[in-house]
């Protein structure tokens, strides 16, 4: 048998009980040849991710920072015929450079 002060259980405080702040994972998107410019993408994101810029083949097209994006997926969602899909986005020419 234990003698001395009896053991009382605690609820751990708030801090104890939260969990770790995991990193958010990056998914990296791009910008496919389907791509319309419709602007829809521009207008949702709210990291200002999405930029104009010129395809290889010089039409103009739409490019994801990858620098600026966070992964939220709205883009993907707001797409209308799903020109935004993951992986790394591909090499422009001048892809700074603002198409009118």
């Amino acid at each position: 048998m234990r003698t001395g002060p009896e053991l009382v259980a605690t609820r751990p405080s708030a801090r104890a009980r939260r969990k770790p702040k995991q990193k958010r994972r990056k998914t990296p998107y791009k910008v496919t040849e389907l791509c319309f410019t419709c602007g829809q993408c521009d207008e949702v994101c709210p990291f200002d991710a999405i930029i104009e810029a010129r395809s290889p083949a010089g039409f103009p097209t739409k490019l994801i920072d990858p620098d600026l994006c966070r992964g939220c997926h709205k883009c993907v969602e707001v797409c209308p015929i799903g020109a935004i899909v993951e992986g790394a986005q591909p090499g422009f020419e001048d892809p700074g450079r603002k198409v009118t």
